[in-house]
């Protein structure tokens, strides 16, 4: 009954979650640990990928008719999109090449799924609905909080480190 049915989707979930987890390492994590000019490529390709579909989404609002919601969005890309390409440009400069690697690896790994835990069990609030649909404010808060924790606990990090890693991420997850 309800008791298979979710050991099923759990299961499912959990299978999804160490594929993604195994691809992270092999083409993210381990050639950016080792390669610095691999790290930084991936920076700036993950920046113009977030550009791009920020600025994709922006536009499905505004073919939808939801043109109330554009100001807020210009104004959001241009707070997040000015800060981050100042720290790609910094971060190794700033913390050291491997520590942004942690960062990275943080971030995906721990933050996402604190994120989706968090909104799953939590999340009532939706937030940034043409961004990402499943997105609640419980999820994000729920996340950062359990990603700072963490790097603080096991890491010893000062604060300042984990939130931009966390905010230059664009917080993803439910």
């Amino acid at each position: 009954g309800e008791t298979t049915k979710f050991r099923m989707n759990f299961t499912t979930e959990f299978r999804k979650r160490a594929l993604v987890f195994a691809g992270l390492i092999l083409v993210l994590a381990l050639p950016m640990w080792v390669w610095p000019w691999y790290c930084q490529g991936m920076l700036w390709i993950g920046l113009l990928a977030g550009m791009v579909e920020w600025w994709a989404s922006t536009w499905n609002a505004l073919q939808e008719g939801l043109l109330q919601d554009a100001p807020w969005m210009i104004s959001t890309f241009c707070a997040w999109v000015a800060p981050t390409i100042i720290m790609v440009m910094q971060c190794e400069q700033v913390l050291g090449h491997r520590r942004v690697v942690e960062c990275i690896f943080i971030q995906l790994v721990v933050g996402d799924t604190a994120q989706l835990l968090c909104g799953r069990t939590f999340g009532h609030t939706r937030i940034c609905g043409s961004l990402s649909p499943g997105k609640t404010l419980e999820g994000y808060a729920g996340g950062m909080m359990l990603t700072i924790l963490y790097g603080a606990v096991v890491h010893k990090w000062p604060l300042g480190d984990i939130v931009i890693a966390f905010v230059a991420r664009g917080g993803g997850g439910p």
